[in-house]
């Protein structure tokens, strides 16, 4: 059966490493603060007749955060700062309100300021200037993104 259109063959990860070390000190006030390095490399291998790139591609990355939370009855505030090494900034802050054991409601904000080279967007997706974007979705370099998260939470 011939259809008028066919999909692309899909890249495929063929190795991902990555090395993440992290510290967080609670104080007995129910301030916390932390930091976390995180250095990764993927390596895809794009089929020929995938897209212009064919062939194996490698991105590195390299990133820091330092989140901070405070926590007082049912109120929990908390906001993180990261870097990436593209000059790319992410920021985020939230407050949770607990009703009780098992659920919560909340709101947040979001941000990442990319910078020249970077197209990291909220998600999974993203990288550095000169790598593939094998996914297909994603900030434009150098696109700043924002979001509003707002939320309630039920474990059953």
């Amino acid at each position: 059966m011939n259809l008028p259109f066919a999909a692309a063959p899909t890249p495929s990860l063929t190795n991902q490493r990555s090395q993440r070390i992290g510290a967080r000190y609670n104080f007995s006030n129910g301030f916390s603060i932390g930091a976390l390095i995180d250095r990764s490399s993927e390596a895809h291998s794009v089929p020929s007749g995938a897209a212009a790139f064919a062939g194996e591609r490698k991105a590195d990355r390299a990133a820091s955060a330092l989140p901070v939370e405070s926590a007082t009855g049912p109120h929990r505030f908390s906001a993180t700062f990261a870097k990436a090494e593209t000059s790319a900034r992410f920021f985020t802050m939230s407050y949770k309100y607990r009703l009780d054991n098992d659920s919560n409601i909340h709101i947040g904000f979001a941000q990442v300021k990319n910078g020249r080279n970077g197209a990291y967007d909220l998600y999974l997706n993203g990288g550095v200037a000169g790598a593939p974007d094998l996914r297909g979705v994603g900030a434009a370099r150098g696109t700043d993104i924002k979001s509003v998260q707002v939320g309630m939470l039920f474990r059953f």
